[in-house]
């Protein structure tokens, strides 16, 4: 789905939905449409009316997701509730919310899926549900999607000035919607105020900064660089937590998946060049060494202790930057 079609569904909820899944390989691009679903759906003049559960609350409590969807806000008004994190182990704690009536959106977010898990196989024979499979975009489509992102927030873009974003960020969506966001303000733009974003734009409020390498520190991280990972932390801007974290959730994700095919018996390098998405290939030889150095165990516990993370530092009174700082710090140390 597209942004606008996902805010289209958030204007028009159908009747009878209960909830969306939305799953895929890339962490980013899938925890960005989330995001954009989250925020249609969300009553702003709400403070009650988004609620937040972990994976790990499902399977310790599966009660706790139908009293959620049955809630009722103090406020007045639907509360949408959001679960990261979800697989197959999640499947238990939705059958009780597919049997009953209709209650509050759900919106379920997870990473790569098997067609005949659990999940999956519940969730395809109930009308009531909406599985949505992201799917990484070519670069084509990546300017298209820049694009959306830009007129959404009130501004005309041309595909050199996308290009030029894209370039900026190394395509990473929460870092582009970051810019976006930036540019709007510095336009004065808003949906009700179209503006044109040019080129000197996208230079002018760019002069001054530094781009900041996230990919670099997570992929250090993840290869046990422990030095280099003090070094980068030390230039990382303020209030970019959720941001490192993502950008490490997703290459763990995708180690976890090639040491998954290691263990089932393939050679390290084939079971690289089978990822997919690909693994850009100036980062091979860092996910080869890094793959040899972690274990299925150890890459799943790093995992769910990055995503804990995320949803922590989002959550208000949650972790601080300085914590998340902590935690990838711990991961270049583990394995």
């Amino acid at each position: 789905m597209s942004v606008p079609q996902l805010q289209a569904l958030a204007r028009d909820w159908p009747a009878g939905l209960k909830m969306v899944l939305l799953h895929g390989y890339e962490q980013g691009l899938i925890a960005d449409h989330a995001d954009t679903l989250t925020r249609s759906l969300v009553d702003p003049g709400n403070p009650a009316g988004l609620e937040r559960l972990s994976s790990e609350q499902l399977q310790h409590d599966p009660q706790a997701l139908l009293a959620a969807v049955s809630a009722i806000s103090m406020f007045g008004g639907r509360v949408v509730v959001r679960v990261d994190g979800v697989d197959d182990r999640s499947a238990p704690a939705l059958v009780p919310v597919l049997q009953g009536a209709v209650g509050n959106p759900l919106i379920l977010v997870g990473s790569r899926l098997k067609a005949g898990g659990a999940l999956l196989s519940l969730l395809a024979r109930d009308r009531s549900a909406l599985v949505v499979e992201v799917k990484s975009l070519g670069p084509g489509q990546v300017l298209d999607t820049v694009r959306e992102m830009a007129e959404a927030l009130g501004m005309r873009c041309d595909r050199q000035t996308a290009q030029l974003l894209v370039d900026a960020t190394g395509g990473e969506r929460s870092l582009l919607r970051s810019e976006l966001e930036r540019l709007a303000l510095y336009l004065d733009a808003a949906p009700e105020r179209q503006r044109t974003l040019e080129s000197e734009a996208v230079q002018a409020v760019a002069a001054g900064t530094e781009f900041f390498d996230h990919a670099g520190l997570a992929t250090a991280a993840v290869a046990g660089r422990a030095a280099e990972v003090v070094t980068r932390l030390s230039q990382l801007p303020t209030g970019e937590g959720v941001v490192i974290l993502r950008f490490l959730a997703g290459r763990l994700a995708t180690l976890a998946e090639i040491r998954t095919r290691i263990d089932a018996g393939a050679a390290a390098s084939a079971a690289l060049d089978a990822q997919r998405p690909p693994v850009f290939f100036k980062d091979k030889p860092v996910y080869l060494q890094a793959a040899q150095r972690w274990s299925t165990r150890g890459l799943a516990a790093a995992l769910r202790a990055v995503l804990s993370a995320e949803m922590a530092l989002k959550a208000r009174g949650g972790l601080s930057d300085l914590e998340a700082q902590a935690l990838v710090l711990r991961v270049a140390k583990s394995r």
